[in-house]
């Protein structure tokens, strides 16, 4: 299971569940309380803020993928703008991270 298309529908299932958090401070809240799930961040993101994801999300550690672009993730959160998503399904989160794989794994 890997490509766009599979990650997409795995997120919108996570968006439906209600157990996502979007944007950065809201993601490192829910990552240090649950220490479960994926962090998803724009591929388009400049690279301060990528390394600055990266150093939190590692030290807790949950992993992070890049599979969109800012406005990809926006459509698909069904929002203005959307850089960051934080999905805490436990069986979502997993299988987003089998879908990244190395591909857009940071």
């Amino acid at each position: 299971m890997s490509g766009v298309a599979p990650m997409k529908t795995l997120l919108r299932f996570a968006l439906r569940t209600g157990r996502y958090v979007v944007g950065e401070t809201g993601a490192r809240i829910q990552a240090e309380r649950r220490r479960s799930g994926v962090v998803l961040i724009a591929r388009d993101l400049d690279e301060r803020r990528v390394a600055s994801i990266t150093k939190w999300a590692g030290a807790i550690p949950v992993p992070v993928g890049a599979p969109f672009d800012k406005a990809a993730m926006a459509e698909i959160a069904g929002r203005p703008a959307c850089n960051v998503i934080f999905v805490y399904h436990r069986e979502l989160a997993r299988a987003m991270v089998n879908a990244l794989g190395a591909r857009d794994e940071i």
